[in-house]
Order: structure tokens, then C-alpha cells, then sequence
């Protein structure tokens, strides 16, 4: 009990800084990104943070299943470097028992993957898609950013404007592209306020002291309108047309469509709970570290053979969700890569076959 206790601290402590490390890594890379499209005005800055959050339990249930096999290669590659392996080993430590346990360790660490995977991670994705939808519907100039060109969410518009005011209604030196059947129709106006029309809810652009310039490029024949106040409809896109992600969906829902995205991701789901006791498998076996050796040894052969295997499982997923591979391609990969860690358990520490 005092060598198990001593094994599940090694593991358990590795595993919360790598963790720790890893989702900075990924937060961060992702923080980025949500930065970049801020700047772009796909998203109002005030909703990074939420983002964010809603964003974590995904980025945990995936960091997760990499990190234990990591620290299992850390913890156990450092006692084999520093001879801790040989005096366990000498007090009757076999490698079938530390096996044992650390299968045991990966129970541990399942429990809150599946947790993640199953009931967590779906609540919080309906709230993401929730929140951009609503981001969405917005006003599409109150996405735009002073002194840059953009594309509003039609596709078909290009606006500019040179300033907006601290509460977003009004905007100054204001420039709209559109491209439409009859030709191109370019609006420039030196003001232009937002509000919203009481007995219809419509939201309008009114635009002060500009020009509309209205025809074909190349014809030569464009209509000129002067006029000191123009007021347009902003057209706000149906939220109900918008559908709600498989990812957001929960068991229940998953288990009751017969759709192929349904099934690739219950598929997908469990198999993040498999990948922990895959990761503490490998780990064990990779980090065999004979005395004075690199502690580190088994570190990147590890981290390459999970990689492609979770390469290998989002790739079905995508085959299997879009109807092009077999209904079971994500159980063949599992297959694929734990039968060779089955086989080699099983010469090395059941038959006693020399390793």
C-alpha cells in the first residue's frame, strides 16, 4: 500500500502540472484566434471571456487523456533514471503490479473525462452556440471596427466607418458596398444613427448628408442621389434557421437520431474515455528507463504513437459523420492500437515471457 500510495502521488502530482500546462497552451492558442476575430468583427470583444469558458470543459476532456500518458512517461521514466525502479522492483514491485495500479490511476482519471465527455462538455456547447447565435442576430454595424474594411454577415456588403460612438448608435464617415442583380449601389454619408422603430421592432440606419451611388461598373451609367437624410432597414438574419451543433446535443438526443454525425460522435465520446487507459497502457511499457539512461527516452515515441492515434480517430469521426466510412471505423482504430498493447501485456507480464 505505502509503494501504491507512493506511485499514485508521482502520477497524480505529473499529471497536474502537465495538464496545467497544456490547457494554458491550448486556452491560449485559442484566445488568439477569438482576439483575431474580435479585431475582424465576427465578435463583439465583450464576449471573449464567455468564449472562453464555454470553451474549457472540451479543451479539458481532451487535454486530459494526453497529459496522464505524459506524466506516466515522466514519473516512471524519473524512477527508473534514479534507480527507484530497481529498489521496487528488489522489495517485490513486478511490472504486472505497477501495471496494475496504474490502470488504477486511470480509472481515476476516466471518471471526470467521461464526466466531461457525456454531461459537461454538450451543456456547455449549447450555451457557445446559444451565445453566437445571439452575437450573430446582431446589428451588423455594431460589429464594425473603426478605420478597417469588412464584409457583414450577407457577404454581399463591404462597410467603413471612421468613428462610432462609445454606446455603438452613431457613426461617423460611413461608407456600405453592396452588389446587387441590377448592378452595384454604394452609399457614402458623413453621420449615420442606429435606432429601432417602436410599434415595428425594426431596426434602421439613418443616414445623414451623403450620396447613393447606384449602377453597373464599366457602363458608364450610374445614378447619382444627393440627399441629407436616408433612412435603410437593417435586416437581422431568422435565429430559428440556424441549427443547433451535434456536439451540443446530449446522450440522450445522440441515442435517439439515426443520423451518421449522431453516431460518430457517441463514438467519439467513449472513445475519449478509452484513450486514458490507452495513454496509461503505453506509458508504462514506454517507460522502462534502465539506470543512468535518459529519463526521457520513451517520451517522444509515446507522444508520436498517441498522436496518430488521435489523428487516426478524428479522421474516422469526420469519414463516419459525413456517411464516406464504415458505421464501426472508430472502434477499428481503437482496435488497431490496443490489440498490440494486449499482446505485449500479455507476453511480458502474464506468460513471463523475457521483455
Amino acid at each position: 500500500m505505502i509503494v501504491s500510495r507512493y506511485l499514485t502521488r508521482q502520477v497524480l502530482g505529473t499529471l497536474a502540472i502537465v495538464t496545467l500546462v497544456l490547457l494554458l497552451v491550448a486556452i491560449g492558442g485559442r484566445f488568439i484566434g477569438y482576439l483575431a476575430d474580435a479585431a475582424a468583427g465576427r465578435f463583439p470583444a465583450r464576449v471573449l471571456l464567455w468564449l472562453l469558458v464555454y470553451r474549457l470543459p472540451e479543451f479539458l476532456q481532451l487535454v486530459l487523456p494526453f497529459a496522464f500518458l505524459v506524466s506516466v512517461l515522466l514519473a516512471f521514466g524519473r524512477m527508473g533514471a534514479d534507480r527507484e525502479s530497481t529498489v521496487l522492483q528488489a522489495s517485490g514491485m513486478s511490472d504486472a503490479a505497477r501495471l496494475r495500479i496504474t490502470l488504477v490511476i486511470a480509472l481515476w482519471v476516466a471518471v471526470p473525462v467521461a464526466i466531461l465527455a457525456l454531461v459537461v462538455t454538450p451543456e456547455s456547447r449549447r450555451a457557445l452556440d446559444a451565445l453566437v447565435r445571439e452575437e450573430q442576430v446582431l446589428s451588423p454595424f455594431e460589429l464594425l471596427v473603426p478605420g478597417r474594411f469588412q464584409r457583414l454577415y450577407d457577404r454581399r456588403r463591404v462597410a467603413h466607418v471612421d468613428s462610432i460612438s462609445q454606446d455603438r448608435t452613431e457613426l461617423g464617415g460611413v461608407f456600405v458596398a453592396e452588389q446587387g442583380p441590377s448592378g452595384d449601389v454604394i452609399v457614402v454619408a458623413r453621420r449615420a444613427i442606429q435606432y429601432v422603430d417602436d410599434d415595428t421592432g425594426s431596426r434602421y440606419l439613418m443616414l445623414e448628408r451623403g450620396r447613393r451611388y447606384e449602377g453597373r461598373p464599366g457602363s458608364g451609367a450610374y445614378r447619382i442621389t444627393v440627399f441629407d437624410r436616408l433612412g435603410q432597414r437593417v435586416d437581422r438574419p431568422s435565429i430559428a434557421s440556424r441549427g443547433r451543433s451535434v456536439e451540443g446535443q446530449s446522450m440522450g438526443d445522440l441515442l435517439r437520431s439515426k443520423g451518421a454525425d449522431a453516431r460518430a460522435e457517441l463514438d467519439w465520446r467513449a472513445g475519449l474515455v478509452l484513450m486514458v487507459f490507452f495513454g496509461g497502457g503505453v506509458g508504462v511499457f514506454l517507460a522502462r528507463v534502465k539506470p543512468d539512461q535518459e529519463r526521457f527516452r520513451g517520451l517522444i515515441s509515446g507522444v508520436s504513437i498517441f498522436v496518430a492515434y488521435f489523428l487516426l480517430l478524428g479522421l474516422a469521426r469526420e469519414g463516419v459523420a459525413d456517411g464516406e466510412w464504415p458505421r464501426l471505423s472508430l472502434w477499428w482504430v481503437h482496435v488497431a492500437f490496443v490489440t498490440p498493447w494486449l499482446a505485449l501485456a500479455w507476453q511480458r507480464h502474464v506468460a513471463g515471457a523475457p521483455g
